[in-house]
């Protein structure tokens, strides 16, 4: 079987006798080349998760089910089960022979057609309560589904692509408006502004080869400069509230414009704590804070060295 699809983790391996069990459980054999695949790997997690079906339309694999000998008519069971099994699990509409060999990360199914000359590979929406025959066809047969996988090699280069457009981005793309207007006012006490954020978003995405904030050091750098870009601009005093709000100043809002597509909150808290921890913020961490006199003249010295 000639596919692009690479197995990370394959499953314990399973044995001819066990499958030709599961196939007398289904009561139908199982098409030769899935059946290969499962001798072969018994499921598994794919290097490469993405694929895109005929119509251009993206999916993403969680992982292939495998083969468990012990526990293939088990109820709620994540493994390979029969149609009925786990149609009385969760009541999906699932024909008898619709057989689910895989799943994605939030929790849709894809299932293959055991009594279809064309082995026929459907994408289930798990929260839809369409008829079965609606839901949508990614192909006929299991080798040609595998065939809409990306392959290593070309997930690579698209990553990379991808990577080179968000470098570009953060290095020459249109500030958000919001956060063009502070910036304006901004330069009157930093006139080398611009660049100092351009480098230090930079950073962030240098190290992680994307732009996002978490609980890093550089991360927090730009939580800092967004704090004294909005009291540059409106004067201190915030509460950790304003803070996500403040925050969204920094989402993107052009193509190919600089910014943010989204946060994780949990982190912007962590760092509203931490500071005040270490004495970088004064005020009341539940009301409202400032930067210190000291770290204020801090990070401005920083800004002005890191656009140098």
């Amino acid at each position: 079987m000639n596919t692009p699809v690479v197995i990370e983790e394959p499953s314990p391996p399973v044995a001819e006798a066990d499958v030709m069990a599961f196939e007398a459980l289904l009561g139908r054999p199982l098409p030769a080349d899935y059946r290969e695949f499962l001798l072969k790997h018994n499921g598994g997690y794919p290097v490469v998760t993405l694929g895109e079906a005929q119509d251009g339309e993206e999916f993403m694999l969680g992982g292939f089910l495998q083969l468990d000998p012990d526990g293939m008519d088990e109820p709620y069971t994540m493994h390979l089960c029969t149609p009925a099994r786990r149609e009385a699990d969760y009541g999906w509409g699932l024909p008898a022979d619709a057989l689910v060999f895989a799943d994605d990360p939030g929790g849709n199914l894809f299932t293959l057609s055991l009594d279809d000359p064309h082995h026929t590979v459907r994408f289930i929406d798990h929260e839809s309560d369409a008829p079965f025959e609606t839901h949508q066809v990614l192909a006929q047969g299991f080798t040609a589904f595998l065939q809409l996988i990306r392959s290593v090699d070309s997930q690579a280069a698209l990553d990379a692509a991808a990577q080179r457009e968000e470098r570009k981005m953060l290095t020459s793309g249109s500030f958000p408006v919001a956060l063009d207007a502070q910036l304006q006012r901004a330069e009157a006490h930093l006139p080398e502004v611009r660049e100092a954020v351009r480098r230090a978003c930079l950073e962030v995405f240098d190290e992680k080869t994307h732009f996002a904030l978490h609980d890093d050091p550089r991360s927090r750098h730009v939580f800092d400069v967004m704090l004294w870009l909005h009291e540059t601009a409106t004067g201190p005093g915030i509460t950790r509230a304003d803070m996500h709000e403040i925050l969204k100043a920094w989402f993107r809002d052009a193509r190919g414009g600089f910014g943010l597509n989204g946060y994780a909150p949990g982190f912007l808290d962590d760092w509203w704590a931490a500071r005040f921890d270490e004495g970088a913020l004064e005020g009341d961490v539940n009301g409202k804070g400032t930067f210190t006199p000291a770290a204020r003249t801090a990070l401005v010295a920083t800004l002005r060295a890191r656009s140098v």
